[in-house]
């Protein structure tokens, strides 16, 4: 019913469903593989999560099982650089919830899907700013 709901009264290019269960995604796909979804990764800070945080950037277990379109790391998982294989394959990243503004300025030009920030504001007088800079060429 979710799903009947959802494409009724939106496109599936305003459609994003996310989910740290990878079950809950391969559902989604299941009932309709054109809404674009995501695996969130990173729900905690313990040995428990940091365990399954490596285990899946090394062999993306979880990723494939959900048949997700991107994978959603917090961004603190991002920059201690373990998504690298995720990036070799060519699978879409998306960072939560990147609020450092100093970060926000490095992911400006990297290859990021998407951001999700509580600072949209911030970010964007900093990308005009850093937009409208001008290299000076000696």
């Amino acid at each position: 019913q979710i799903i009947e709901k959802l494409t009724c009264n939106f496109s599936y290019d305003k459609i994003i469903v996310t989910s740290f269960l990878p079950a809950v995604i391969r559902n989604i796909k299941a009932l309709d593989s054109r809404i674009n979804s995501g695996l969130l990764l990173g729900e905690g800070a313990n040995y428990k999560v940091f365990y399954k945080i490596i285990k899946e950037a090394i062999f993306m277990t979880d990723f494939m099982y959900s048949k997700a379109d991107f994978i959603s790391p917090y961004y603190k998982i991002y920059e201690m650089g373990i998504m690298k294989k995720f990036e070799a394959e060519g699978i879409p990243i998306q960072l939560w919830t990147v609020n450092d503004i100093n970060f926000l300025k490095d992911l400006i030009n990297s290859d990021i899907q998407s951001i999700v920030t509580d600072i949209p504001e911030k970010f964007l007088r900093v990308h005009l700013n850093l937009k409208n800079v001008k290299i000076r060429r000696n």
